[in-house]
């Protein structure tokens, strides 16, 4: 296997595929080759710990004796997570190793796998909020500031909001 980099949209959905591992040996032994994640490190330095982020990512087995699919485990990437604040693009460099079964004694490799987060838009979100009115107020009375409710974690996007003159009460 080897060394290679992947890019994975944020928001990809947990245990979907992401690429396909396959060893190369000439000798893999008749239980053929199991990978087995080693290390993980983030930033595009490799500079910061997975600690509590163990589960992000998983390797499952196919019918081949040589191969394994690398997977998004339980977790969601996002672009804009804080722990790369400053530190983008949000990077993960995986240490996996992979162990023949060749008897008398099984060889072992390893191999680097660099997954890369990419950006994708992201809908504005807007939280709960209610406005009390009293009655028989003048036309263009000030009800609330919609701003102080609404976000968008897509860095230098900014936030329009348009009146939708086809609702009716």
């Amino acid at each position: 296997f080897a060394d290679r980099t992947i890019y994975v949209a944020e928001h990809t959905p947990s245990w979907t595929n992401l690429t396909l591992l396959v060893a190369d040996d000439d000798d893999p032994g008749a239980d053929g080759v199991r990978f087995s994640l080693q290390n993980c490190k983030a930033g595009p330095n490799a500079t910061l710990s997975c600690v509590d982020r163990d589960d992000m990512f998983v390797l499952t087995g196919t019918r081949s004796p040589v191969e394994s699919w690398f997977k998004l485990g339980e977790s969601e990437l996002n672009y804009e997570d804080p722990v790369f604040e400053g530190l983008l693009p949000p990077t993960f460099v995986l240490t996996l190793k992979m162990t023949d079964s060749y008897d008398p004694v099984p060889m072992s490799g390893f191999g680097e796998l660099r997954v890369v987060v990419t950006d994708e838009p992201d809908s504005p979100t807007f939280s709960d909020s209610a406005y009390a009115v009293d009655e028989a107020q003048d036309a263009g009375v000030l009800v609330g500031d919609l701003s102080t409710h609404a976000a968008d974690e897509d860095a230098g996007s900014s936030i329009t909001f348009a009146l939708d003159r086809s609702l009716t009460f």
